[in-house]
């Protein structure tokens, strides 16, 4: 046992002398100290960390080969949304939208070209999507600026 401590605590220093990382740095240091003590819930009541964040990454860094770079944290954003109106579609709703037409008039232009798409839809793309739209904004003169 203690043999086994001594390699994956020269293991992973030497990792960790090269990664500037503070979490991972906090996390190997978790792992070293259960190993030390013998005591998960030991290590974890003395880091102030719970006994499943400790099996969390445990379990990453031992299916990775004791690689540290599996105690980085990433994304847990989908990376693709598959209800989302497609880009087209958007832009034929830009098009539609720079001719004048409202919301209403575009859902029902979009009715007869045979993609019904709902009007709450067309404005969440007109609202919340508006870094297509590119609109030239007037710059505003400062309070003291003002001459009359």
């Amino acid at each position: 046992m203690r043999s086994e401590y001594q390699k994956l605590h020269k293991r992973l220093r030497e990792q960790t002398k090269h990664t500037r990382d503070r979490d991972i740095r906090i996390k190997v240091k978790l792992i070293l100290l259960a190993h030390k003590l013998g005591s998960v819930s030991e290590a974890c009541s003395r880091r102030g960390f719970s006994r499943g964040f400790y099996y969390k990454w445990y379990g990453k860094l031992r299916r990775n080969k004791w690689n540290i770079q599996a105690l980085k944290e990433r994304s847990r954003k989908p990376k693709n949304s598959p209800k989302k109106t497609s880009s087209y579609w958007e832009s034929k709703v830009f098009k539609l939208h720079e001719q004048g037409y409202g919301a209403r008039m575009i859902e029902a232009m979009l009715k007869r070209q045979g993609h019904p798409i709902h009007r709450t839809t067309i404005c969440h793309i007109l609202n919340h999507r508006k870094k297509y739209l590119r609109r030239s904004r007037r710059q505003k003169l400062k309070a003291h600026r003002r001459r009359y």
